[in-house]
């Protein structure tokens, strides 16, 4: 198949005709070789993979799910809700520190996501890093704060 944001269309429509078939395998394939194409916007598969991820059933979807992500951080590079579905994702494997590394890339690229902020403050309490906790506690409270009071006047979050 060639390259380009169709052909990843196609792949992902071929992925869930193989999964409603129960080929799963064939089905992965389709959505990694999809998920590898730049061309297929990142929102579009921080979409897929957030649906995915409520469905995970064993270790061996968790892992492509994982991997998935990893693809597409490759893939979009600047994407902060890339790093952040990521960092969910190293969570739920228990991979803390790698979680706090990728909430941290995910804020710095973006920090007016306060689920980030929230999911960072979390990892932080639960790995007891109290000068980071207090820190990032305190950003993620000036996001909620600004958040709450320019959507009064704008309609959009600004950190």
């Amino acid at each position: 198949m060639a390259n380009g944001s169709g052909s990843a269309q196609l792949r992902l429509m071929l992925s869930d005709l193989y999964r409603s078939k129960g080929q799963t395998q064939k089905a992965d394939h389709e959505l990694e070789q999809a998920f590898s194409n730049a061309d297929l916007p990142a929102e579009v598969k921080v979409k897929i993979l957030a649906d995915y991820v409520k469905v995970l059933k064993d270790e061996m979807s968790r892992k492509n799910a994982l991997k998935l992500s990893e693809m597409i951080i490759k893939a979009h590079p600047g994407e902060a809700k890339a790093y952040a579905v990521h960092g969910d994702l190293l969570a739920m494997a228990n991979q803390k520190e790698n979680a706090r590394s990728a909430y941290l890339k995910a804020s710095q690229m973006d920090n007016s996501i306060f689920e980030v902020w929230q999911q960072l403050v979390q990892i932080e309490a639960e790995m007891q890093q109290v000068d980071s906790l207090t820190k990032h506690a305190e950003q993620a409270l000036n996001c909620s704060r600004t958040n709450l009071f320019s959507g009064f006047s704008a309609g959009m979050p600004n950190c």
